[in-house]
This record gives structure tokens, C-alpha cells and sequence, in this order.
């Protein structure tokens, strides 16, 4: 009957809509694991570049990471480590800029302690002891129960005997 016959069609277009979103889901997955491990794999060149102290070439390789992966977890972690390049150049303007990155884009992430207080060493390397200051007691206020903010009550105390 016309009515049967109907109803098996409906049925195998389900099966065919069901499979295909199967289709559709396994597509969709395999480029984004894909690029998972790419993203991955190029933080962790730059991070390798980083340790082994090639700072220009690791600086490169962040930035590019950044670009091509600007919604990555590891977003973050590559702001912090270029302005970590900044420092280690003693190029401390940059650095408290790529900091500041860290700082406000990525207010939760656990990198933001040492960023800010890696801004406040910079600032008092700069010899503007007054923003320092503010940024050791901000980082000891926001957060205190962490090792930047131990480090940063002892940087305070050094800056205060320096300074009246």
C-alpha cells in the first residue's frame, strides 16, 4: 500500500539523516583534533626554542602561535612567556606590555600573579619605584596566598628601606 510504502521511506530517510550526522560529527572533529595537536606542538617548539634561550626565534614562533591560535588555552601562557622574552632582553617596556596581555585578557588565569608581579619588578628596574610598589601591594592584595605574594612583601620591604 501506498501508506506502507510511505512509511518506509520516512524510516530510511531517518537512518540517512542519522548516518549522515555521524558523517557530519566525524568531519567536524578530526580537523579541530588536528589542529589541537598543531597548536600544541607549535607552543611547545617556541617553549623548547625559549628554554634553550633563543629569544628571538621563540618570540617568533609564540606570536605566530598566537595568530593562527588566538582562542587557545595556552593563549595566555604564550603572552606571558613573550614578555618573559622582553625581560630576559631587558627589553622592560615590551615586557610590561605583553604582561599587561596576560593581565587584562586573561583576568582568571593563573598566570596573572607572576605577570603582575613581573610588571612590578620591571617597573622598579625602570626606576619608577612608585608604580612598583603599587603593583607588589596589588598582587599581595588580589592574591595573597600565592608565592608572588610572598615575593612581592619582600621586594616592598627592599623598596622601602631604598626609598622614604
Amino acid at each position: 500500500t501506498i501508506g506502507n510504502d510511505l512509511k518506509i521511506q520516512r524510516e530510511k530517510i531517518k537512518d540517512l539523516e542519522k548516518r549522515l550526522k555521524i558523517l557530519e560529527d566525524k568531519i567536524t572533529y578530526l580537523p579541530t583534533k588536528e589542529k589541537k595537536q598543531q597548536a600544541e606542538s607549535l607552543y611547545q617548539n617556541a617553549l623548547n626554542l625559549l628554554r634553550q634561550e633563543k629569544y628571538d626565534q621563540a618570540k617568533e614562533l609564540f606570536e605566530k602561535f598566537l595568530k593562527l591560535y588566538p582562542d587557545s588555552p595556552l593563549a595566555a601562557n604564550a603572552h606571558y612567556w613573550i614578555g618573559s622574552i622582553y625581560f630576559a632582553q631587558k627589553r622592560y617596556e615590551e615586557a610590561i606590555l605583553a604582561y599587561q596581555k596576560v593581565i587584562k585578557g586573561f583576568p582568571k588565569h593563573n598566570k596573572v600573579p607572576s605577570a603582575l608581579f613581573k610588571q612590578a619588578q620591571a617597573f622598579a628596574i625602570l626606576g619608577d619605584t612608585t608604580t612598583a610598589k603599587i603593583l607588589y601591594e596589588q598582587v599581595i592584595k588580589k592574591f595573597p596566598k600565592t608565592q608572588q605574594a610572598a615575593m612581592a612583601q619582600k621586594e616592598l620591604a627592599r623598596l622601602s628601606k631604598k626609598t622614604p
